[in-house]
């Protein structure tokens, strides 16, 4: 899961009513094709823990012993699936994924 800083949340402050001036520096959490977008564009070198002093996101960094569905046991990149090209009757035979 994802989560962002709302949009907008600096633009015109002054025009804004006391209860966006409030919430706007709340984060949100990203949609679910956000989320598919964001994982799909991590690389092994952002999948790395980086660490800082004095963090204010070191809370949402804990990763559970998890690296990534996109590192493999080696702990290198690997694909979620090899690319096959085969004929759609061929792969309708013996691929149950579709």
């Amino acid at each position: 899961m994802w989560i962002r800083a709302q949009m907008g949340r600096n633009v015109k402050r002054y025009k804004k009513d006391e209860t966006f001036l409030k919430t706007s520096y709340y984060y949100e959490t990203c949609t679910k094709e956000e989320c598919w977008m964001l994982d799909r564009m991590m690389t092994p070198f952002w999948l790395r823990p980086k660490y800082y002093i004095d963090d204010p996101y070191e809370p949402y960094n804990v990763r559970h012993g998890i690296k990534s569905p996109r590192i493999g046991l080696n702990g290198k990149f690997a694909r979620e699936r090899p690319k096959i090209l085969l004929e759609d009757s061929i792969a309708d035979r013996y691929f149950h994924d579709r």
